[in-house]
């Protein structure tokens, strides 16, 4: 799980957990997949994730709760500037 303190917000915090993780991913050429509240989704949107919006389904004993929301999101494998072996990131080979 990756939270930043409410004081900490806007000020970069989040992005250099970001640049840490992705890079080790890019690294490793793993794709990666996460949950992500409505407060993180830009984050990981400039990171590359797509994904779509999901309910959480709860006991009926917490119905009275607001539901919980969020994003299930998706960012492929990349290697030395290709994603899923295509040159850059906009689909289109350059070779």
């Amino acid at each position: 799980m990756l939270y930043v303190d409410v004081n900490y917000q806007r000020q970069g915090a989040g992005q250099l957990l970001m640049d840490w993780g992705v890079s080790k991913a890019d690294e490793l050429g793993y794709s990666s997949l996460i949950e992500s509240t409505r407060s993180g989704k830009p984050l990981y949107e400039r990171n590359g994730y797509t994904g779509e919006r999901k309910h959480l389904a709860v006991p009926e004993k917490w119905l009275w709760r607001t539901p919980v929301q969020y994003w299930l999101m998706y960012r492929p494998a990349r290697t030395a500037g290709k994603v899923n072996g295509v040159n850059g990131t906009n689909g289109v080979n350059s070779d």
